[in-house]
């Protein structure tokens, strides 16, 4: 058997520095366990082949980021009337052609992308019998959270509207691939489609239970911060519940870590009691630093990989409830995690857990405990191979 993986949406899925990238290796190591992967990229660098049964393809030539404003305008418009593949995004011939080229060459047994429009983009529906997708981030419920998140009566009439073609348009297009898979279990559509777990990248712990002897009270949060949906999460956070925070707390210190732009950034980062890092090549000792993560997680789709890795790192997580998606059958609020429907209970959570060695240590142990049993690795390749 061979595999095609196409990876359009990251430059280079061999160096993981985020959580889309973690999902996109974990993918490439599970398909090469199967058979021989090819991975067609869309850079000219040269990526760190570091998985084995493996080669990369470059398409150098194909300017992925090329769109039409008009046409893009247009198909706004037609996702109010119309139906199929267009609804989710606009062909690139230039990307078509070139993979058309390469699959006609390889002869693959199965094509492989993550996400729906990246798949419409590439022109890759006309494969269907062999072609898996990666879901992710479906589009009904990013749909859903544009509803909710609407400014104005015009916005919210037209998101409502493509939300309610949204099902029916991905269903249709679901029906016809050979098999595609979610991240949250919660979002599945169809018979065949499967629910495949977001699971912490890193196999090794290099973190304890908090030392609240040696510790200060620092919060930490990790996250690709030049996706909209971590920027206004933090946003909301120190607009509405970091003020709350430092009245009871008036040394607290918030860590942020994750490439980022500053010039994308708030007011907030100009406080004193807020350190940005950026990127950093070893999170562990950002976790060991912290006694508290927040995932302030207020739209999006999927699952939120950086509460697992929290828990893997024994450090409690205060999250929303739309940070809670995809784990409720599985952790417990106020069990396993602390998940807040206010602003205000999400700043008396993160003080609890601040002030309180026993219960950051009793929620830290209780999340270690499932997150073993239900999120690992071995896992995450099997459910793979059985549906590939």
């Amino acid at each position: 058997m061979n595999i095609l993986f196409i990876e359009l949406h990251n430059n280079n899925p061999f160096s993981v520095t985020c959580g889309s990238i973690q999902r996109s290796n974990l993918l490439i190591q599970a398909c090469a366990q199967i058979a021989h992967v090819d991975v067609v990229v869309f850079n000219n660098d040269d990526v760190n082949l570091n998985i084995k049964n493996c080669d990369v393809i470059y398409c150098n030539d194909c300017n992925k980021d090329r769109r039409s404003k008009l046409l893009e305008f247009w198909r706004k418009i037609y996702c109010l009337f119309g139906s199929g593949e267009l609804y989710f995004e606009m062909k690139n011939k230039e990307i078509e052609q070139a993979l058309d080229n390469i699959i006609l060459k390889g002869r693959y047994d199965r094509i492989v992308i993550r996400y729906i429009p990246d798949a419409v983009r590439c022109g890759l529906v006309k494969y269907s019998d062999r072609l898996v997708v990666d879901v992710d981030d479906s589009p009904v419920s990013i749909r859903r959270n544009r509803v909710k998140h609407s400014k104005t009566i015009i916005h919210k009439w037209y998101n409502h509207i493509i939300y309610h073609h949204s099902t029916k348009n991905l269903a249709l297009l679901l029906e016809k691939l050979k098999h595609s898979f979610f991240s949250n279990k919660d979002e599945i559509i169809g018979y065949k489609s499967s629910y495949l777990p977001n699971v912490p990248f890193y196999d090794e712990r290099h973190a304890d239970f908090c030392d609240f002897e040696n510790s200060n009270n620092k919060i930490l949060f990790v996250g690709y911060l030049t996706f909209g949906a971590n920027i206004n999460g933090l946003n909301r956070f120190f607009n509405c519940v970091y003020p709350l925070i430092i009245k009871k707390i008036p040394n607290v210190v918030v860590t942020i870590v994750g490439k980022c732009n500053l010039s994308q950034l708030g007011e907030w980062k100009h406080y004193r009691n807020v350190v940005i890092k950026g990127f950093v090549e070893d999170l562990s000792a950002e976790y060991a630093n912290a006694r508290v993560v927040v995932a302030p997680i207020y739209e999006g789709a999927g699952t939120n990989i950086k509460i697992l890795e929290a828990m893997q790192m024994l450090r409690p997580c205060v999250t929303t409830f739309e940070g809670s998606r995809g784990f409720t059958d599985v952790f417990t609020s106020n069990v396993d995690y602390l998940v807040s429907m206010t602003d205000q209970e999400f700043a008396e959570n993160v003080v609890s857990l601040l002030q309180n060695k026993e219960k950051n240590h009793m929620i830290a142990q209780n999340a270690d405990l499932k997150l073993k049993a239900n999120f690992s690795k071995q896992a995450f390749f099997e459910k793979l191979k059985r549906n590939i």
